[in-house]
């Protein structure tokens, strides 16, 4: 098995505030989901990202924001172990994301 990291990304509403309701029920999914993979020995780690930070550059400046690409918002991340990449693609079209317009992107580990 290799390791494979999952980059998810969706396009970033500011005036969009989920319902209690709406937020139980992604919750919900995002659980079931990383549920099977956890039981198929494939989820190694996750992580959500929040919506303050800071970028530095390389001249020590920095922007006192998040990274945004046009509206999209880097999400959060996972770590699954899979065979190849056809199989970590497979299993990242189970991600809740897609959904809701977002994307995955899929990227080999490479340990250090």
């Amino acid at each position: 098995m290799k390791q494979f990291k999952l980059i998810f990304r969706y396009d970033f509403n500011p005036n969009y505030q989920p319902t209690p309701e709406e937020m139980e029920v992604e919750g919900q999914k995002w659980g079931q989901w990383i549920g099977s993979l956890a039981q198929n020995g494939q989820f190694v780690e996750t992580n959500q990202l929040g919506y303050s930070g800071r970028v530095l550059k390389s001249d020590g400046s920095f922007v006192d924001n998040i990274h945004m690409s046009g509206s999209e918002v880097l999400a959060g991340d996972m770590v699954i172990n899979a065979q190849d990449l056809d199989e970590a693609l497979t299993l990242a079209k189970g991600s809740p994301i897609l959904e809701i317009g977002g994307n995955v992107e899929i990227r080999d580990v490479i340990p250090m």
